[in-house]
């Protein structure tokens, strides 16, 4: 599986509206989105982690592996951790490791943006 690469479905524009809390279609730059960059299909990811000092995703496409996929954190300070994964298609599973700068807490979390969602077995 390859490595993370840069790549970002916001605007300046888009971030103007997030940081004023005015972006009613966040849905469509957060979260995952199966899209083609370079030729390669994969799946461009994209969370809100203001406090974190890293984001990973981790998935049935990389073992569970939470260090392998590290998102990029964007330069505008509005706490948007993204980035595009080649090979990631649709119907893969996934959740982000969240590295807190608060006592260097780690959680594992939901994506809040996911179109589906599974239990874990009992």
């Amino acid at each position: 599986m390859s490595k993370v690469q840069i790549h970002s479905l916001f605007t300046d524009f888009d971030i103007n509206l997030f940081k004023s809390g005015k972006h009613y279609r966040l849905y469509e730059k957060m979260g995952s989105h199966v899209i083609e960059v370079n030729g390669v299909r994969g799946t461009y990811f994209a969370v809100w982690a203001p406090s974190a000092q890293s984001v990973a995703v981790m998935g049935d496409f990389n073992f569970w592996d939470g260090e392998q996929h590290q998102l990029n954190v964007r330069w505008d300070s509005s706490g948007i951790w993204e980035g595009f994964i080649p090979g990631v298609l649709h119907g893969m599973t996934y959740k982000y490791k969240i590295h807190s700068t608060n006592h260097g807490i780690v959680t594992e979390k939901a994506d809040p943006y996911a179109h589906n969602v599974s239990h874990r077995d009992q």
